[in-house]
């Protein structure tokens, strides 16, 4: 069996590129879903060597799929919008891309198939070149396919801290909500002073396994800790910390609503004495506007005064007017309302 063709390079860029490329997600469905749920038994009694039977070829082949559509679904994210039938569109191509990848990633893939698990690329930043892991988390279901993924908002936080533009002052600690790989943690270890601690925290113990590796890749494990953080349950010990970061991480509606209890909750049973303050990166999705306006104004319920600028206003190569940069300074806690 001849390796199977990835997909073309085509790319989605205006409206009028969703039609080419619903065709194409038609027909990667119809080629490679159907091999993905056949599941032969073998009995283990066959005689000679193991027959290649193309498994090792098609999984290699849908694992370079499942990234190029994770890109085509960031790309349809940043479409510029002006018709309501746009944006149901846009939705609609958005749920059948999921639709395909969820295929996979519920499908068990067999033992004897063992394709490259990970890909460690480099990003390179003014002060520092990381090493980091995107593995592949077919065996382990969509949510964590999403949290090992290295997304763009992701970039443009770690770009500002670089940059200089968020700090100093240095803080002494500081918490990152939805590490992901741990690329904003890993590069602020590698690029702020000794006296700053990072915590990276996500929900999946898988996603933070990953994001420790990518840390003992680039030598900085020490000065970052890795906890597991349910946004449904944050937790009420006491701690230090005074900086919270996060990046892309509105992009539903009940995550308007659980984030900024999230942040209220960390700051409230923080001892530190420096003045706290959350910054957040987050990438504006048309289909998600009202979320966004959402946020806003649970943060200033909560006793958060912020403000924001895009992106592009402070880095050089970003879209323009699709990230926004939120920097939310947090009230005495006497100030706050009881929540």
């Amino acid at each position: 069996m001849s390796l199977l063709p990835f997909p073309p390079q085509a790319t989605i860029r205006s409206i009028s590129d969703i039609a080419p490329y619903i065709a194409i997600l038609s027909n990667i469905q119809s080629r490679f879903i159907p091999a993905c749920t056949i599941n032969d038994t073998d009995s283990g009694y066959g005689d000679g060597e193991p027959v290649d039977d193309g498994r090792i070829e098609h999984q290699i082949a849908v694992e370079g799929i499942k990234k190029w559509l994770f890109r085509r679904m960031e790309e349809l994210e940043t479409l510029h919008v002006e018709k309501e039938e746009e944006s149901k569109c846009i939705v609609e191509a958005l749920e059948r891309t999921a639709g395909v990848l969820e295929e996979w990633l519920n499908d068990k893939p067999s033992d004897d198939v063992s394709p490259c698990e990970s890909d460690i690329e480099s990003w390179s930043f003014t002060h520092a070149t990381l090493k980091l892991s995107e593995p592949s988390a077919s065996r382990t279901g969509s949510d964590v396919e999403i949290g090992t993924q290295i997304w763009n908002a992701g970039l443009v936080l770690s770009r500002l801290i670089d940059a200089s533009h968020l700090f100093p002052p240095y803080p002494t600690n500081i918490l990152e909500l939805g590490c992901g790989t741990g690329l904003t943690s890993i590069l602020a270890a590698m690029v702020l002073p000794p006296t700053t601690h990072i915590t990276a925290t996500d929900f999946h113990p898988i996603i933070l396994e990953t994001a420790l590796k990518n840390a003992r890749l680039n030598n900085v494990e020490e000065r970052v800790s890795f906890q597991v953080l349910d946004w449904n349950n944050p937790p009420t010990h006491s701690q230090f910390i005074s900086t919270v970061l996060a990046a892309d991480v509105i992009y539903a509606p009940e995550h308007a609503r659980i984030l900024p209890k999230v942040i209220h909750t960390i700051f409230v049973n923080s001892l530190s004495a420096e003045p706290k303050q959350a910054v957040i990166v987050n990438r504006i999705r048309p289909q998600f506007f009202s979320a966004i306006s959402d946020f806003e104004k649970n943060m200033e319920a909560f006793g958060f005064v912020g403000t924001w600028v895009w992106a592009d206003e402070l880095l050089d190569k970003v879209e323009k007017q699709r990230y926004r940069v939120y920097r939310f300074a947090w009230k005495d806690a006497s100030e706050l309302p009881s929540r």
